[in-house]
This record gives structure tokens, sequence and C-alpha cells, in this order.
């Protein structure tokens, strides 16, 4: 029997949301459920909730290091952070989470947040790689 384990995704769904999707075609294989926040938009203090409750809710964090991970957000201020993402990972630290990042490309900026933080490196975006990570949670 493979066990099942929810893990929440964090990625800039701005840019980087076909990693999403091709995360979700995985859904339920492998015992694996891939979760994540839908939009940018709506207010923060209801984005922040709805984050929260899925991270809590989460096994393992897994974070999709792209272009504009790094980026400053236009409501960083309302947000505590640089980005979602930058406030996705300090949450995940919070709540004790083991993080998977996933870099896109080893040129990309790490996520302030990521610095300093206990995971585990995916150098691509390569389904044996990332349930291999998994795997290591």
């Amino acid at each position: 029997m493979t066990l099942y384990k929810k893990v929440y995704v964090s990625l800039d769904i701005k840019n980087d949301v076909n990693y999403k999707h091709m995360l979700s075609a995985w859904n339920h294989s492998n015992g694996l459920e891939f979760v994540s926040r839908y939009n940018d938009g709506g207010d923060v203090s209801s984005q922040k909730t709805l984050i929260m409750s899925l991270l809590r809710s989460a096994n393992i964090v897994l974070t999709i290091i792209g272009s504009k991970s790094d980026s400053l957000h236009a409501k960083s201020k309302d947000i505590g952070y640089r980005n979602w993402q930058n406030f996705e990972i300090a949450k995940a630290r919070e709540y004790k989470k083991k993080i998977v990042a996933v870099f896109i490309d080893s040129a990309f900026a790490t996520p302030v947040e990521l610095l300093g933080a206990g995971y585990i490196k995916v150098n691509k975006f390569d389904h044996d790689s990332i349930l291999r990570a998994i795997k290591l949670c």
C-alpha cells in the first residue's frame, strides 16, 4: 500500500502556473495529492487564511523556484514578505513542514525565506527527481 501524502505547492502563480498543471496530472498517483492556492487576487487577509489552512493540512511543501520567485510583489507590505511565495515558505518553516525546492533553472535566485532553511533541493522539474525528493520527507 502506498503512503498518502498531501503536498502543498508554492509557486509564482503568474509566471509558473504551467508547472502546477503538470503536478496536477500526477495527483493521486504514487499516493500524493498536490494542493495550492489558485490565484493571486482577492484581499490579502483572505489569501493568508487560505494559505495557512492549506499549509497546516499538508505533509510536505514543494516550492517551485522560477525566474520571479524572489521578486517584489505589489502588495509586499500587506503580505509582510517580498511576495506570496516567501510568505508560504516562512509559514512552512513556522509549521515545521518538510520543504522540497525545485529549481527550474539553477541560475534563478533562491527566495529569501528559503535561505538557511533545511530543504531538499531538486535541480530540474522532472517527475522522477521530484518523487525521489518527496519520498525522502
